[in-house]
């Protein structure tokens, strides 16, 4: 297994999805990043061998579902979710969105280690931007009207409101705040990532489906530059 695949399974606990399949679409991908010690992040040729403390990508859900089964199973994964958790009206807006054809939606993939700060998502969310714009002028399929994140978080049943969602990466708890629609699903405790959270202090693990229109991408960033350098 390589490292994209370890961080993968991460956000993809227990599910059905082809992490093998999605992994090498990543490393194919030339807007693919990965965290290395040496210079916190690396664009292309990301080499499956190299030591690497997370991995930042985006993949195109709507021009890949016809071909992969990876992203067909995300489809499957992300609409079964909302039906269960959410209202009628809410799940058939958010089918519709996933399903429209002309108005692309981007999965952000943002996983790593747990000792790696909030400050390294800055030059991430920037590169991203600026690759999306790049690859679009070029004719590539990066021309999205929504994005979805996959967060994953411990929800405490007690303890100070502002104090009982945990987010795995605290960036996106500002990245919450763009969202125009959110869901979150559980999933079990069993030998999911925890080690980023007080197991002394018993939590429901979940994660978090967000949603966010391409509109709001650059308010988004900046709030996100705002806070975390104030951190």
């Amino acid at each position: 297994m390589n490292h994209i695949s370890f961080f993968l399974l991460q956000l993809f606990f227990r599910v059905c999805v082809n992490i093998g399949e999605l992994s090498d679409l990543l490393i194919q991908q030339a807007i693919t990043s990965v965290v290395k010690v040496s210079d916190e992040f690396e664009h292309e040729d990301v080499e499956v061998d190299d030591v690497c403390y997370g991995v930042f990508s985006i993949v195109n859900l709507t021009a890949k579902k016809k071909n992969m089964e990876c992203i067909r199973q995300i489809h499957s994964l992300l609409l079964d979710k909302c039906k269960e958790v959410c209202a009628e009206s809410d799940y058939g807006t958010f089918k519709n969105i996933l399903e429209d054809m002309e108005k692309h939606v981007g999965l952000i993939i943002s996983e790593r280690l747990v000792n790696i700060p909030a400050q390294i998502a800055v030059p991430l969310y920037a590169g991203l931007s600026h690759d999306i714009k790049k690859y679009k002028a070029l004719g590539q399929p990066f021309d999205f009207a929504y994005y979805i994140i996959i967060s994953k978080l411990i929800v405490y049943d007690s303890g100070p409101v502002e104090d009982r969602v945990h987010y795995a990466n605290p960036e996106e708890e500002i990245i919450a705040e763009s969202a125009v629609m959110s869901f979150d699903y559980p999933v079990s405790n069993e030998n999911d990532s925890g080690a980023w959270t007080d197991e002394g202090n018993e939590g429901r693990r979940k994660r978090r489906v967000m949603l966010i229109p391409a509109s709001k991408y650059d308010e988004m960033y900046l709030k996100m530059v705002s806070e975390i350098s104030q951190a």
